[in-house]
């Protein structure tokens, strides 16, 4: 090896460890997502999405979440996080009451599906007259979206039906499992994730109806430069190696047309 390419190899060398050095002292990023599942889930789905952050913006990131919804909209309210990864009915939220910025929202489709035993008898989302359904806070997008589902075909709650709030989608599931409630409303994605210990007795009763996925939103205090920075980077996440296993699938730009239809659920965070 020549006296130069010694010299590369050493420079190389010194640039990463600065590099390291720079990433390790830089004040980290609060990426905070909503709670849909519980906090271990959660940093599990977004490990390696964290990691192909900071090494694409130099950035050290941390994952939180908060204990329940409610929670979470007020330090987002108090703009406690840098970068939020929320439903999309929040995220237009956000934006338009508290200035965040849009940087990328999640490919797949938000839906909901209602969830029973193998055994109870139901058949269609039309038997469940009389029914106690377990959901999410109304602030989820699952629960709003079901709440106008069901009312299009006859069902108010405290009418003739009983909706049961669960502090997450994984709840839900687990109080019809041991009998506490006659319906789920759950997320696709963890049905389908759902162990089969689990799943074995229950089934599928109905879908809702689907809206767009997660928003990824900047807080108005983070310089434009650095909002591109995580837009470019999440755009191309799919073609890594931690990306092509991603829960999310990939991410693309939000379209002013997909925000706006958020507008009409909203009013919830009133």
């Amino acid at each position: 090896m020549n006296s130069f390419n010694k010299h590369l190899i050493v420079a190389f060398v010194l640039f990463a460890l600065f590099s390291e050095q720079l990433l390790a002292k830089s004040e980290p990023l609060i990426l905070a997502f909503f709670p849909y599942v519980n906090p271990s889930k959660i940093l599990v789905h977004n490990k390696g999405l964290k990691h192909f952050l900071e090494r694409e913006i130099h950035r050290p990131i941390s994952i939180v979440t908060a204990k329940n919804s409610k929670t979470y909209l007020e330090n987002v309210k108090r703009h406690s996080y840098d970068i939020l990864f929320s439903p999309p009915h929040l995220g237009r939220y956000s934006e338009v009451k508290h200035g965040y910025k849009n940087i990328a929202m999640t490919v797949n489709n938000i839906q909901g599906y209602y969830l029973v035993k193998k055994n109870s008898g139901l058949k269609s989302l039309s038997d469940i007259k009389g029914k106690k359904i377990a959901m999410a806070s109304p602030l989820t997008i699952l629960h709003q979206i079901a709440v106008n589902d069901l009312r299009n075909i006859g069902f108010i709650d405290g009418k003739n039906i009983t909706i049961s709030v669960m502090k997450n989608h994984m709840n839900s599931i687990f109080s019809v499992v041991k009998g506490f409630n006659d319906v789920a409303l759950t997320g696709a994605k963890l049905w389908k994730r759902l162990p089969k210990k689990y799943k074995k007795d229950l089934k599928l009763l109905a879908k809702s109806s689907k809206t767009s996925g997660f928003f990824i939103m900047g807080d108005r205090r983070l310089d434009d430069s650095l909002i591109q920075k995580i837009q470019t980077s999440l755009l191309k996440f799919h073609t890594s190696k931690d990306g092509e296993k991603y829960v999310f699938k990939r991410f693309k730009k939000i379209g002013k047309k997909t925000s706006q239809s958020m507008d009409k659920y909203i009013s919830v965070f009133k």
